[in-house]
């Protein structure tokens, strides 16, 4: 068997989470997929099945990133359109890491081809949901989004600048991006002289999705923030986004296309001039992804990483290749 299975079975037997679901000793648990920072299993018992989620880290230093994860599904359970929270572990008790069990979705990763609607109308659901002041208290609140992306590429690129690993040419791209960000920072007052507010996931590639006739979902919530509903839109149309895990590039027609089927779902943002949000919100969230590949793509060196995911490393070096970064940012780097 192995060893993580092994680890988790004797988890399980020495925590209350078999009580707490009520699910029967003879369950079963398997493997299903791993991120960055978390690894996920099937834990099933018959009909019943559930996801148990173990994390290994955090990219928004939280202190308890389990249990902030817990928080934002259970703020979200009014949208109908995130899994179901159904246990929470963070007590680092009988696990070295923090452990989260889920509701069990059925259904297949989102494809831009015919997805594209289905997607709109899942974060109109979500952005529109209403959470209490308690819940808001919990959350990272990002109100100064330039400002607030070029101290997460600062924080991301802190041990960078000293790596082996990136060329003179690539640190030189990465520098003038930093400096045209830094620079530009002041243009987020425009978000702060008309704000909107709602949660976002910020991670929101086409395996996020899944999706089914029944109740079309959006999972992996590790990196809520409350803030602008640019976020998550910027996000999905991005090229760093699209061709993470397909080799998709949304084209004119479809990012109108979704637009259009998020304002239908969400009247209350009709006046807000979402596309402007969006393109002046563009260049600091591919600076966001590009700085992260460069902290990921160093990290990846290291030989005690606990998780390690061949594609990620492949695409990793796709986004820092020279010439891509010269197109990614070329209104950036004049």
């Amino acid at each position: 068997m192995d060893d993580s299975i092994q680890r988790l079975h004797d988890y399980i037997a020495a925590s209350k989470l078999l009580d707490q679901l009520a699910l029967a000793k003879d369950y079963q648990l398997s493997f299903l997929a791993q991120g960055e920072y978390n690894r996920n299993y099937l834990l099933q018992h018959r009909e019943q099945r559930f996801v148990l989620r173990v994390n290994y880290g955090s990219q928004i230093a939280v202190d308890n990133q389990i249990e902030y994860e817990h928080h934002t599904l259970q703020a979200l359970q009014n949208s109908a359109v995130t899994p179901r929270p159904h246990f929470v572990d963070g007590s680092y008790q009988h696990l070295p890491q923090g452990v989260l069990v889920m509701e069990y979705i059925e259904g297949r990763p989102l494809e831009y081809s015919r997805d594209i609607e289905v997607a709109a109308r899942i974060f109109a659901k979500i952005h529109s949901t209403e959470i209490n002041t308690a819940q808001h208290s919990v959350f990272i609140h990002e109100q100064h989004l330039f400002s607030d992306r070029f101290k997460e590429a600062n924080r991301w690129l802190e041990n960078v600048w000293q790596s082996e690993y990136l060329s003179v040419e690539q640190k030189d791209i990465l520098q003038r991006v930093m400096r045209y960000a830094e620079n530009s920072c002041h243009q987020e007052q425009y978000f702060i002289d008309n704000p909107l507010s709602c949660i976002n996931n910020t991670e929101v590639n086409s395996h996020n999705f899944i999706i089914n006739d029944q109740r079309p979902t959006l999972v992996d919530w590790e990196k809520a923030v409350v803030s602008d509903p640019c976020q998550d839109l910027t996000h999905f149309i991005a090229l760093t986004t699209t061709r993470w895990k397909t080799e998709s590039v949304l084209n004119v027609q479809q990012q109108e296309l979704f637009f259009s089927a998020y304002l239908d779902a969400i009247p209350k943002f009709k006046q807000a001039s979402i596309r402007e949000r969006v393109e002046l919100y563009k260049p600091f969230l591919n600076l966001r992804a590009i700085s992260w590949c460069a902290y990921a793509y160093v990290e990846y060196q290291r030989p005690d990483r606990p998780i390690s995911n061949e594609s990620t490393y492949l695409k990793l070096q796709e986004y820092l290749d020279v010439e891509f970064l010269k197109a990614l940012f070329d209104g950036q780097l004049n």
